[in-house]
């Protein structure tokens, strides 16, 4: 037998909770917590409800994945942009998509690696020993030059190493990389408060709107360009993401050029973001807990010494992962999942309308102290021994609608964090508290500012 509506937080007559949604979203969630595992709330004129056990979500996202599908609309941080994307993909599209972009599915390859190492390298070497670091800007561009390499291949700076490793395929001209930079910026400004760009439509002539639509009329340009000097160079021996999809497409036919460029704003987008936060709140880690940080180095110092880390020596350092894991807990650049029924369903023993909103929020469930001893403390040695629910730690959400960079992503985070830790050591700037924003990712407030000091690798023992 199902019950009507589960308890949740009184709201406003006609508004409803919108107002506390709107003013700050992870403390409208942690308040829906104290409620229970299942709390029905209303934003704007939906039925939301906030899940925060770990059997429940898993499952919303494992077990009966077939009832619900992302919903359009509330969660607005890609709707749109990203309509035929990877990470939106409902039924059939899934499979071919998920097909045509395997390679970010199977074991890290040398040529992503090299990438990564390089451009860790290059910005560490940027900076001066003793100054202070816009660390979260700094990641931003670390992360998209990777994602920009990894996606599109070599650009005319790079031709020659790039060549070497099979990634120069019919390269980037001078001005791509900067045309595409321009276009996801623009995309960032349209996603950067999700939670108030969901009640303003995407036709509305806003400031926002229009340069919005201005970048995506440029990167559908650019996009073109590309596709065509790539199939003129030919691409058969190539890894980037659009030589495999152009393969793919070729293969079956069954890849539009909107659905390529789609699945490529899904990685920019979605996939950068995530990782660029990952690394600034882990560098922050680093920073306010020095003996983290020390035994880190330790590790580093050992199994790569002066040399650059590569693919195969992710295998070797698992001290690095615990420091990546604990950070995608603590901190989750990903702070909410959303899902929609697409018919009646009952959630512990709740009755769950068509079209409401089901929120997981990672933020509420990975600080959880029924799963999470101490959530609050930064310990990675707490994943040498953790046996909580599998749902309980899900920084990249589940089933087949997961992110599906999520080994593309944890291969970048352990070599830029290795690197890092090789190259400089982080301090804090001052003693201002963190604070929290919630926009398309989980970001620092006003900024993260880091003092880098230099240091000199331990040859390898």
């Amino acid at each position: 037998m199902t019950r009507a509506s589960p308890p949740g937080p009184t709201g406003l007559p006609g508004i409803g909770n919108t107002l506390q949604f709107l003013r700050d979203p992870i403390t409208f969630y942690e308040t829906c917590a104290e409620y229970g595992d299942v709390v029905h709330a209303r934003v704007a004129r939906d039925d939301v409800y906030v899940v925060s056990h770990p059997e429940l979500v898993e499952r919303v996202l494992v077990t009966d994945e077939a009832a619900y599908r992302t919903p359009d609309g509330f969660d607005d941080r890609i709707d749109g942009v990203l309509a035929s994307g990877l990470l939106l993909a409902e039924d059939d599209r899934w499979g071919g998509l998920r097909t045509a972009t395997s390679a970010l599915s199977f074991d890290p390859v040398e040529w992503y690696a090299d990438v990564t190492v390089r451009h860790a390298e290059t910005m560490a070497a940027l900076w001066d020993d003793g100054e202070t670091v816009a660390v979260d800007e700094a990641m931003r561009e670390l992360a998209l030059d990777v994602f920009i390499d990894a996606l599109f291949g070599a650009d005319a700076d790079h031709q020659q190493r790039r060549s070497e490793l099979g990634v120069d395929c019919g390269g980037r001209g001078e001005g791509d990389s900067e045309r595409i930079r321009e276009a996801v910026h623009a995309f960032e400004g349209k996603f950067e408060t999700p939670a108030r760009a969901a009640f303003v439509p995407d036709w509305v002539p806003t400031r926002t709107n229009r340069r919005y639509r201005r970048a995506l009329s440029e990167f559908d340009a650019v996009i073109g360009d590309l596709i065509d000097r790539r199939r003129a160079a030919g691409f058969e021996n190539c890894h980037d993401v659009l030589s495999l999809l152009l393969q793919a497409d070729d293969a079956d036919g069954d890849l539009t050029e909107s659905t390529i460029r789609d699945q490529l704003v899904t990685f920019l987008v979605a996939g950068y973001e995530t990782t660029a936060a990952a690394l600034t709140f882990t560098a922050y880690a680093l920073a306010t807990h020095p003996g983290v940080a020390d035994r880190l180095q330790a590790e580093v110092d050992a199994v790569l010494g002066t040399a650059s880390a590569t693919a195969a020596d992710l295998s070797n350092l698992g001290y690095t992962e615990r420091v990546v894991k604990e950070s995608l807990r603590r901190y989750p650049p990903l702070f909410a999942t959303f899902r929609q029924p697409i018919r009646e369903t009952e959630l512990a023993g709740y009755d769950l309308p068509v079209q409401s909103t089901v929120v997981m929020p990672q933020y509420v469930v990975h600080n959880d102290p029924r799963w999470f001893t101490a959530p609050e403390t930064f310990r990675p040695e707490r994943w040498a021994t953790w046996d909580g629910p599998e749902f309980a730690y899900f920084p990249f959400g589940g089933g087949s609608a997961n992110c599906i960079e999520r080994r593309f992503a944890m291969q970048e985070l352990q070599l830029v964090v290795a690197t890092m830790a090789q190259q400089v050591s982080f301090e804090r700037a001052n003693d201002a508290p963190l604070d929290l924003s919630f926009g398309t990712t989980l970001q620092p407030a006003g900024g993260l500012d880091l003092v880098v000091t230099e240091r000199v690798a331990t040859p390898r023992r």
